[in-house]
């Protein structure tokens, strides 16, 4: 299996620097869709991640929303685009674990970097950078919490 990276880009940003004291929350949330091309045996992927930085904790309010948008500071939503090309009989990959996995780790640090740069620029004039993250662990969490 070889994985291509065909495009990243950003999707959507949203800013407005209210926060005074630098204590935030952040939510993550990535969103996978692809197609299975047969002939040329690839799987044509994308990828969305969406990073929001929250002025508190967030907690499900009375509409089941789990925060509320004014306390939303920062709001970026990156995507990726990928070609997964399976070789002799990789015809039986997890596409979904890939994709979840080894492409969003290709992605994060791009995401990182414009973090960093939108809250350098930024009130706080000092960048901030996001933690590395192991996504075999996270996607791991994530199976878990699918099975109940």
């Amino acid at each position: 299996m070889k994985i291509k990276v065909k495009n990243i880009f950003t999707k959507s940003e949203m800013a407005k620097f209210n926060n005074d004291d630098n204590k935030f929350h952040i939510l993550f949330d990535v969103s996978t869709d692809f197609e299975y091309q047969e002939q040329q045996k690839i799987y044509n992927s994308e990828i969305s991640m969406r990073i929001i930085f929250l002025n508190q904790q967030p907690e499900k309010n009375k509409d089941n929303n789990l925060f509320n948008y004014d306390d939303v500071f920062l709001d970026c939503e990156f995507s990726g685009y990928f070609d997964v090309i399976c070789e002799n009989d990789d015809t039986k990959i997890d596409i979904d674990k890939i994709m979840r996995t080894n492409c969003c780790a290709m992605l994060y640090p791009f995401i990182r970097e414009r973090i960093a740069r939108i809250t350098q620029e930024s009130l706080y004039k000092k960048p901030y950078y996001l933690e590395s993250i192991n996504f075999i662990s996270v996607y791991n969490d994530w199976i878990k919490r699918m099975q109940g």
